[in-house]
């Protein structure tokens, strides 16, 4: 019986990814520096797990579950602290969501 060796994750450029998808590269550039597709960046360059953006695509990815540590979860609500500096009172609503993250960074280093 032979058996199968684990899938090694695919990984693309922001090119690749754009061809993947069939969009434009300043659209995944877009995307990306908008934190509204599942990548990672890596110096200046994004890089894309082809998983995560099939997954995306179908609706099936979960940013939560993919983000392991404090950077991703800062880049998970970055949209979420944006709109709520537009609001007028928004202020009490960035520090909540600060405490939060600062409580779980604690968290994290203790155990």
């Amino acid at each position: 019986m032979q058996q199968l060796a684990p899938q090694t994750p695919v990984v693309l450029t922001a090119k690749e990814a754009a061809d993947f998808l069939k969009l434009s590269y300043f659209t995944i550039q877009q995307l990306a520096s908008e934190n509204r597709i599942p990548c990672r960046k890596l110096g200046r360059q994004w890089r894309f797990l082809q998983s995560e953006l099939t997954d995306w695509l179908v609706g099936n990815y979960d940013a939560v579950r993919h983000s392991n540590n404090t950077d991703n979860k800062l880049v998970t609500i970055a949209p979420i602290l944006r709109t709520a500096r537009r609001k007028k009172d928004a202020s009490s609503e960035v520090d909540d969501l600060i405490a939060k993250i600062r409580a779980e960074t604690k968290g994290r280093k203790a155990a």
